[in-house]
């Protein structure tokens, strides 16, 4: 049985059984019961490696700084620098996908872009949109994602085990009929966003359309960080460790 079992066999408050007694029982060290690891020494490593292994299982995209983060919300004090020195003696990395490279027609329509000097005020004014990929054990799963860009909250996604725009236009409709529509619908100019079955369904509602060309590498970011939280979860576990209401409340704020 290993020391920790042992130690947690140990009952202080117990009425015919000293302290002593019971470790000579279980044939332990008295003195290791007391034993409090010190900040700087392997000991105490191995216990924030605990905390590191529990983060980055949960949440495998985060960061040193968010993983630091973390570790100080749960009261335990660890730099930038000492958390990027125990993830490399663990092996460990954020995972962040690539983000999709997106291909259009030669005779599909480009959108000019609006977004340039825009202030953003309020909610609805902007929405952001995008599709990444999701590696399986069975193939690739394709994420699309609508985000609102004043809110910063993800407003609907959808998995398809495609890349056509059936898939897009559904979500469209679907947040849409949730929380209204746009001023403005942000998007790379990826085959689905410049298809005809999107763009009319665009402007049925009355949407402009704004399309972020060469140059524009950084205009999606925010949906981009945001459906990576989504995706990872969806793929580690089955809809169980990443879902919809963490990024939008829970999230450690970028």
């Amino acid at each position: 049985m290993a020391v920790s079992q042992r130690q947690g066999m140990v009952d202080k408050e117990h009425p015919g059984l000293s302290i002593s007694h019971q470790c000579d029982l279980l044939a332990l060290n008295r003195s290791s019961l007391y034993y409090k690891p010190r900040p700087g020494n392997k000991d105490w490593d191995a216990v924030i490696k605990t905390e590191i292994e529990e983060i980055m299982t949960e949440l495998p995209y985060y960061g040193t700084r968010k993983v630091s983060a973390d570790l100080k919300g749960k009261g335990i004090r660890v730099g930038r620098r000492w958390a990027t020195r125990l993830l490399r003696e663990m092996g460990l990395k954020a995972t962040q996908p690539k983000k999709f490279k997106a291909c259009k027609r030669q005779e599909s329509r480009v959108y000019p872009y609006l977004l340039e000097n825009l202030v953003i005020t309020k909610a609805n004014q902007v929405w952001g949109t995008d599709i990444s990929y999701i590696p399986t054990r069975y193939g690739w799963t394709y994420l699309m994602a609508i985000m609102d860009l004043h809110s910063r909250m993800i407003l609907g996604w959808k998995l398809s085990a495609t890349l056509e725009v059936g898939p897009c236009v559904e979500l469209l409709k679907e947040t849409v009929a949730k929380y209204g529509k746009p001023d403005i619908m942000n998007q790379d100019q990826g085959s689905q966003y410049t298809s005809q079955k999107w763009t009319e369904t665009v402007e049925g509602y009355g949407i402009r359309m704004s399309m972020a060309g060469k140059g524009r590498c950084y205009d999606n970011i925010l949906v981009e960080r945001g459906r990576c939280g989504i995706k990872i979860g969806e793929a580690s576990s089955a809809l169980s460790i990443l879902s919809l209401g963490f990024f939008n409340r829970g999230r450690q704020a970028e």
